[in-house]
């Protein structure tokens, strides 16, 4: 691969201006989760991709009025949580401490659908235990209870404020779009210390759109860099939440999930020089809304 001395812009978007790229130190919200750590087979968790089948369809609405839709799904491979009685639950609502009984459950991306009148809206899949799934079709408080932790874990991953006390479970619909794989852990499972929540695969999403960006190289003037600093301005993201990065040795995969009324940012690209992948870093700035990646340049003898 030959050198390119006079590059200092190695990738360029020309509608961004210059000061809006300008890097800020403050409330960096860091990604450096994105970058899976390489550690050998016999301490990798082992997963299953699985096909989850349909439940209920349950319609609610952020805070600020968006619709959002929550497919409720079985496996058999998300475990069951502990077999309690309606009187058991009610003292464990009720007390100051419910960490006794967790539900284990796998919440996967959002994915944008159509509603029945053809609107854009969200949906996010939920994959729980059949057999727990049987008991809150026979129990309203349980019922109650899964919906509430459901609504909890949708909150804590994707800062999703809903309403949980205004909503409605479809009567003639079990899922709103397609389901989606979902990514489970396999073997030597305990009792679970919260919500079992499991990393999904990517969503399949309907519609995209290239965020800004730029590509330049550090010493701007080196015949050969140190290192490539890239730039990617995505206005409509707050915070770094399902945001997916993947860095080869010569080639950059970003997406996010769309959101209500959003499209999906997705970009691949290509970069002129070798990169460290195990020394490249990432943060977020949530006041810019823009993702900085550091990736050191291999050195070629």
């Amino acid at each position: 691969m030959s050198k390119k001395k006079n590059s200092v812009l190695l990738e360029v978007d020309r509608s961004i201006i210059e000061h809006n790229l300008l890097i800020q130190d403050n409330k960096n919200d860091g990604l450096d989760e994105l970058f899976p750590k390489r550690i050998s087979q016999e301490t990798d968790v082992p997963w299953k991709l699985v096909k989850p089948t349909p439940g209920m369809c349950v319609k609610t609405h952020t805070e600020d009025g968006g619709k959002v839709f929550i497919n409720i799904c079985q496996t058999s491979d998300v475990p069951a949580p502990e077999d309690i009685n309606e009187e058991s639950l009610v003292k464990i609502w009720s007390s100051d401490d419910h960490s006794s009984f967790r539900i284990p459950m796998s919440i996967g991306d959002g994915h944008e659908e159509a509603d029945k009148a053809g609107n854009p809206s969200i949906a996010y899949d939920v994959a729980i235990n059949p057999e727990f799934y049987k008991k809150t079709e026979n129990s309203k408080l349980f019922l109650s209870f899964l919906l509430t932790v459901v609504m909890e874990g949708l909150k804590d991953k994707y800062s999703l404020s809903l309403q949980t006390d205004d909503y409605v479970i479809l009567k003639n619909r079990k899922v709103l779009g397609n389901l989606l794989p979902h990514r489970i852990r396999q073997g030597g499972q305990k009792k679970p210390a919260g919500p079992l929540i499991q990393e999904m695969t990517p969503p399949v999403l309907l519609s995209s759109r290239q965020p800004q960006y730029r590509i330049r190289q550090e010493p701007a003037q080196a015949a050969f860099p140190e290192y490539l600093l890239a730039e990617f301005f995505m206005k409509d993201l707050s915070s770094s939440h399902g945001l997916t990065l993947d860095v080869g040795e010569d080639r950059i995969v970003l997406g996010s999930p769309g959101r209500i009324g959003q499209q999906a940012y997705k970009l691949d690209v290509f970069i002129p020089y070798s990169v460290d992948q195990d020394r490249c870093s990432a943060t977020f700035n949530t006041d810019t809304k823009i993702l900085s990646l550091k990736m050191p340049v291999i050195t070629t003898s």
